[in-house]
């Protein structure tokens, strides 16, 4: 069971990696605050994380989903083994890939 969810990586070598992805995440999203439109109506003028999260819920679902699939068959796909920094870039990568899909698509809903 173990390997169909993480692969022959140990679990702590996984949440290690899971780690350094979602760090990845928060740097994009972090980021991304500083291009948000201040004077708009839908944007607190000061910043709030309540906002953040509510606001991108389906971008950091998609992120979340997109780094789980990556960490867990780049291995297999590429024969690549993935380290930390590896694993922070393909959090911060898939990240501004759902942030593009919210901006330029409907997948993701508005």
């Amino acid at each position: 069971m173990k390997e169909i969810l993480i692969g022959d990586q140990t679990a702590i070598q996984f949440a290690g990696l899971v780690f350094f992805a979602l760090m990845g995440i928060a740097l994009s999203l972090l980021i991304q605050t500083t291009k948000r439109d201040i004077t708009s109506m839908n944007t607190p003028y000061s910043f709030s994380w309540s906002f953040l999260f509510s606001d991108n819920a389906k971008r950091i679902a998609a992120s979340c989903i997109l780094v789980y699939l990556s960490l867990r068959f780049t291995k297999d796909i590429f024969n690549v083994e993935i380290n930390n920094f590896f694993a922070a870039c393909i959090g911060l990568s898939f990240d501004r890939l759902a942030q593009f899909l919210k901006d330029k698509t409907n997948i993701l809903g508005k």
